[in-house]
């Protein structure tokens, strides 16, 4: 069994222990909410969000909400583009969870208002992350004052190009941004419009594989490559027990991939419309434990901490605040 797997194990025993004192208090719903109808929650096969293409191909989380008594209640998947997009859905009531974000997305929406609450670490993958520069033989410059660098603002991205600019005694004045989507960052890189672009996965994977682009410094050993799952807090107090039958269903999903790998191969390939050997490298560059613990959370403050010196929010944010993560943490 791998270490992994253990992990989940212990979660959802913990997750179980929760949901029978829950259960004793007659505590499914939070007393005078209204009754759960939908579970509005995010759906992005893409960059590489392996367990949700499980989760919804196998009916887990369906699975786990029946079993909580929440029969009727309809699953729906809405697809997002940039993390900022569900934060604004969570707050106007589209939303009740992103099931995938990343925590530079999540920290900045805390900074400026939104009350979200991390409630499980989605993945983390750190070489998924790279600035990219054309590919070819010429010998690449120690450091990159000058570049002209295609990047999303307030992304995982953003935070890499300033963690790399910070390692060569640089900062974010010493370059000029351009705020783009990462296909189109990419696309902006392969036309020469850009001396550089920060790429992820599976864009980066895709164009590396192809030998369109060569890595100039990836995310190892400088950030977490880390998304996280977010609740708007309101709904989190209102619906607890639909919150543990997700993660639940998280847990499921992991379990269905570590016993089904050839299976599990074929269905990313089919719902990222990747080649599989693209499909093949990314399978083994994530990893999907759901737990934060205390070694995760001293890299959360330290990149809160970087946010914050290097201007992106205007305010620090307590990482306890932005976290709930009740009995599983």
């Amino acid at each position: 069994m791998s270490v992994m797997l253990r992990r989940v194990l212990v979660l959802m025993l913990v997750v179980l222990a929760s949901l029978l004192a829950l259960t004793a208090c007659g505590e499914k719903e939070k007393p005078g909410s209204e009754p759960l109808e939908a579970f509005r929650l995010t759906y992005n096969p893409l960059p590489f969000n392996l367990p949700s293409m499980v989760m919804r191909s196998e009916g887990f989380l369906d699975q786990q909400l029946s079993e909580r008594g929440f029969d009727g209640v309809t699953v729906e998947h809405k697809a997002f583009e940039a993390g900022f997009n569900m934060s604004e859905a969570m707050a106007t009531g589209q939303l009740d969870i992103a099931t995938v974000t990343g925590f530079t997305s999540a920290v900045m929406a805390r900074a400026a208002g939104r009350d979200l609450k991390i409630v499980a670490a989605y993945s983390r993958a750190p070489s998924a992350f790279a600035l990219a520069v054309p590919a070819g033989e010429t010998a690449l410059p120690a450091d990159i004052r000058g570049w002209k660098i295609a990047l999303p603002i307030g992304t995982e991205a953003h935070y890499l190009l300033g963690r790399i600019l910070d390692e060569q005694g640089l900062s974010f004045s010493d370059v000029e941004i351009v705020n783009m989507l990462v296909p189109d960052a990419a696309a902006a890189l392969l036309s020469g419009n850009v001396d550089a672009a920060v790429l992820v996965d599976p864009v980066l994977s895709r164009l590396e594989t192809g030998n369109k682009i060569r890595v100039y410094r990836d995310g190892e050993g400088l950030v977490l490559g880390m998304t996280v799952t977010a609740v708007w807090a309101e709904f989190l107090a209102a619906h607890p027990e639909a919150i543990e039958a997700y993660l639940a269903a998280v847990g499921d999903s992991l379990g269905y991939i570590d016993a089904n790998k050839e299976e599990t191969l074929v269905l990313a390939v089919e719902e990222t419309g990747l080649p599989q050997p693209v499909v093949t490298k990314l399978m083994q560059k994530y990893n999907f434990d759901p737990m934060i613990d205390e070694d995760v959370k001293r890299g959360m403050e330290d990149q809160i901490e970087f946010l914050y010196e290097a201007g992106l929010i205007k305010e620090r944010i307590s990482l306890d605040d932005l976290l709930d993560l009740g009995p599983r943490g």
